[in-house]
């Protein structure tokens, strides 16, 4: 039994290997009861299973109004552990002239590693030529955009090839598998063999990370889908967070 299973197993935190979560949420819904809502608990709940850092967006990441407040919110989750949360400035893409500024307002603030968008939640598209001047920004910031099931990630991967581009949900892999700037995240995956020898097979394991969607979903969900995964258990640590640590230094961040 792989070391990483028997801790899953007994109930105990995956403390002997880097574990980062590239794809939590921080913060409270209207109409959707969240349980780890302040930083505290939030940071509590990740030694519960050893989870290193959290990168975070705002709940709701598709929110019908100026984002302002939300990213006011990570900015207070990331004070309040600075070693242990990475932001996503998350955006609002019906406020074309505020994007930019809104990450830069933030990142006055603090550090940040990218941002996150629902541009379909606010009846938009990735190819539009409105977010042009976005996806200039923060490729020549070095940034991520963090998005998924938006439709135009693969053109845009070809338009900014130094932009890093993470998918979401496990989906797409023949174009992760492609294209050498997107990644693909097992946040939201629910099928129990998510990661499997011959998933694998059609996507580098290096490309694959892991994500919650934590405080929406449970982290337990998520990481006992690489746990669990019949696959050597250095591609389970590598998934796990060693893919991540990999992108964050490439792009000089810690």
């Amino acid at each position: 039994m792989s070391e990483m299973l028997r801790r899953m197993k007994a109930g105990l935190p995956l403390d002997h290997v880097e574990v980062i979560d590239m794809h939590a949420h921080a913060g409270v819904y209207n109409g959707m009861f969240v349980p780890v809502s302040t930083p505290e608990a939030f940071v509590e709940y990740m030694d519960r299973y050893g989870v290193d850092i959290s990168c975070i967006a705002s709940i709701p990441a598709g929110a019908p109004g100026d984002n302002h407040l939300l990213n006011d919110r990570l900015i207070a989750f990331k004070r309040f552990a600075p070693e242990r949360f990475r932001v996503y400035v998350t955006l609002n893409t019906n406020y074309l002239e505020r994007m930019i500024d809104e990450i830069k307002r933030v990142r006055a603030e603090i550090d940040i590693i990218g941002v996150k968008m629902h541009v379909y939640d606010q009846m938009h598209k990735l190819t539009e030529p409105r977010f042009v001047p976005l996806l200039e920004y923060l490729q020549s910031e070095g940034l991520i955009l963090l998005h998924h099931g938006c439709g135009g990630i693969p053109e845009r991967c070809a338009d900014f090839p130094d932009l890093t581009f993470f998918e979401g949900h496990f989906v797409d892999l023949d174009s992760v598998a492609r294209l050498p700037n997107l990644y693909v995240s097992i946040c939201g995956a629910m099928g129990a063999r998510t990661i499997t020898p011959e998933t694998l097979e059609r996507v580098p394991v290096e490309k694959v990370l892991f994500g919650s969607d934590m405080s929406v979903l449970d982290i337990g969900t998520a990481l006992s889908q690489v746990a669990y995964a019949d696959i050597p258990e250095e591609s389970k640590e590598a998934i796990a967070g060693g893919n991540m640590r990999r992108i964050l230094q490439r792009l000089g961040m810690s």
